[in-house]
């Protein structure tokens, strides 16, 4: 590890600026891509005895990570090699990690565990919806952003390490703290492991301690297999105790049968000015002859201020009368701008990024656009819609923005993993929202 410095460029594209992390595992350094000119995390991952097979393993778990689009997910760019070494390249995360907020504040209140959890809850069930399971979720690997962003951030590392049927007898992975029982037994974890974890977190959350400390980690695990949590302070909601009571079953078939139902019941908080930050998870494919903003390549960046509040319920809905019924208009603040470049642009920060032939579409805000002196045609509005899944198929954009054209409202739709997008002129915002409402109401109304 003495062989990486500041300035070293590894992988032939990303300088290493400043060690912002050291762990058991390997160094985080703060590096500058020299092909997109963006700063990101890079994780070196310390040599280990078996070096071979855990490079094989690190890099097999890596392209699963890279898959795990969400707002909650730090985002996985690329993996590589420098010197036998193995490297991750990630999105940086700008904020503080859980441990230290606990720390520093000890108890956190009801209103703000639920926001925290609920966020990391969404991040467990996209991972394991694509078959990854986390294996370390503990507070050091929960990242808070200054808007409340939660990012769960080490997806694929602690698999990488475990390997199917590849750990040493005896060895358990994890941290003891927060150690599901199935594992402590040296079992295999499961999602449901996940989400005893994330209990465990909760607990820690609400009382302001661990609920399993044993002094030493065989003590510790020992306690995860059969000392019950301590009840939490009375002053927590029922809900809440109930459902981390639930997590923290010893059995893996009594908690949530999955973490999206977790995310589910903690999912009703609205932060004030905020949006959902499903809404990040935008333009992962286009629509047949529909203009969508979100296209080729979305770069997820760390712009915005977002809340779970109000996705609830992911179930795909099946057809397109129940899809209008639900349709749910909401108008994210700001006012943003379509920006077209040749190359990347030093310094920007775009909630979303289009790679094409000719170069490069962005989504700024106008006070970002104005500041790099960038050209916009007009000033736009986003809208987006609150329905979710499988709506790009069921006529939903073609639908909105019929309805629009006919009020004489000019608008471009991106078709996103969780809902729709709408760009409309900034002046049109307030007619555009009364189309999609009074849309939606006579559909509710069949």
């Amino acid at each position: 590890m003495k062989r990486l410095h500041d300035g070293l460029v590894v992988g032939d594209r990303y300088r290493l600026n400043t060690r912002i992390a050291s762990g058991g595992m390997g160094d985080v350094w703060e590096a500058f891509d020299e092909v997109l000119h963006r700063v990101v995390a890079v994780k070196v991952m310390r040599p280990s005895v078996d070096e071979g097979a855990f490079a094989v393993r690190f890099k097999a778990e890596a392209r699963h990570a890279a898959r795990l689009g969400h707002p909650n997910i730090a985002a996985v760019y690329d993996y590589g090699e420098h010197h036998e070494l193995a490297y991750l390249v990630m999105e940086l995360v700008v904020g503080e990690p859980l441990s230290a907020v606990l720390r520093r504040e000890g108890r956190l209140p009801a209103v703000r565990v639920r926001e925290l959890i609920g966020q990391a809850a969404l991040a467990l069930a996209t991972a394991h919806d694509a078959g990854v399971i986390h294996r370390d979720v503990k507070p050091a690997n929960f990242i808070i952003r200054a808007d409340g962003t939660l990012k769960l951030t080490d997806f694929g590392i602690s698999r990488a390490l475990d390997g199917s049927g590849q750990t040493r007898t005896g060895e358990v992975m994890g941290t003891p703290f927060y150690l599901s029982p199935e594992q402590a037994m040296g079992k295999p974890a499961t999602e449901a492991s996940d989400i005893y974890a994330l209990g465990v977190v909760a607990h820690e959350m609400l009382s302001g301690s661990r609920p399993f400390d044993g002094g030493t980690p065989v003590a510790t695990a020992l306690a995860h297999i059969s000392e019950p949590a301590p009840p939490l302070p009375g002053d927590v909601p029922a809900d809440l105790v109930a459902l981390v009571r639930e997590c923290l079953a010893k059995d893996p078939a009594q908690r949530p049968d999955s973490a999206r139902n977790v995310a589910e019941r903690l999912g009703q908080r609205d932060r004030a000015g905020g949006t959902d930050p499903a809404l990040r998870a935008i333009g992962e494919e286009s629509q047949d002859g529909i203009p969508a903003v979100p296209a080729a390549v979305v770069e997820q960046t760390p712009t915005g201020a977002w809340s779970p509040a109000w996705t609830t319920s992911l179930a795909p809905l099946r057809d397109l009368e129940t899809i209008l019924a639900a349709l749910d208009p909401r108008l994210n603040p700001g006012r943003y701008a379509v920006v077209s470049v040749s190359q990347p642009v030093e310094g920007a920060r775009p909630f979303m990024t289009i790679v094409e032939p000719e170069g490069l579409t962005m989504l700024l805000t106008v006070e970002e656009a104005e500041r790099l002196d960038l050209a916009f045609e007009l000033p736009l509005a986003w809208i987006t819609l609150g329905a979710v899944r499988a709506i790009g198929a069921m006529g939903l954009v073609p639908t909105v923005t019929t309805a629009l054209a006919q009020a004489r409202i000019p608008s471009v739709a991106g078709v996103g993993r969780w809902h729709t997008h709408l760009f409309v002129p900034e002046v049109d915002a307030d007619r555009a929202m009364k189309v999609l409402s009074r849309l939606s109401m006579a559909h509710q109304e069949i």
